[in-house]
């Protein structure tokens, strides 16, 4: 039996490749477009400018929670781009090991 993952100290669990599933192919490509697209959106986020003069006439912390905010959500992506990884890893692991046979 194939046991849940842990990327990063998190859990995912993986898709089981078997006869009345969804297959191969499918979810290859449903979790590859996935993680194709979370990829860009960190990129995305990355390219952002904004800068403490964007934030100084709100109060003098604004700038810090703004900073602080920024990361939380490259650790979000992060975090769900490392599962969608674990999984396509899984699923390629699978597919070897069944083609193996």
């Amino acid at each position: 039996m194939i046991a849940s993952l842990r990327p990063m100290g998190g859990q995912v669990q993986a898709p089981l490749l078997h006869m009345n599933g969804s297959g191969f192919e499918r979810l290859f490509t449903g979790y590859t477009v996935a993680t194709h697209a979370l990829y860009h959106s960190v990129k995305a986020l990355a390219e952002i400018e904004h800068n403490a003069r964007d934030y100084y006439p709100l109060d003098p912390d604004a700038w810090n929670r703004a900073q602080k905010e920024h990361r939380a959500r490259f650790d979000s992506l992060n975090k769900v781009l490392a599962e969608l990884s674990a999984i396509l890893e899984n699923i390629n692991e699978q597919n070897d090991a069944r083609n193996a046979r």
